[in-house]
């Protein structure tokens, strides 16, 4: 959530995230998800970047199943926040 409420969607985890009790996670059904989790594990790993940091520089990265949008972008265009 702290990410969440970093980037001004708090409310959004409050109405959606914070209600579900279970998450599962599936494999990656293209490679943008792999670079995601390679980038991931340097950052956090070999840079020792915090898990906060490191999802800020995961949306920063531009992904072709987004159009090459920025996650951060596409997310905020569906909650309406700024």
């Amino acid at each position: 959530m702290t990410v969440l409420a970093d980037d001004r969607l708090e409310s959004f985890f409050r109405r959606f995230i914070a209600r579900v009790s279970t998450v599962q996670f599936s494999k990656p059904l293209n490679r943008s998800k792999t670079d995601l989790i390679a980038h991931a594990k340097r950052w956090l790993i070999e840079r020792e970047l915090s898990p906060h940091g490191t999802s800020f520089r995961l949306n920063e990265i531009p992904l072709s199943s987004l159009n090459y949008l920025l996650p951060r972008e596409v997310f905020t265009s569906f909650t309406g926040a700024e």
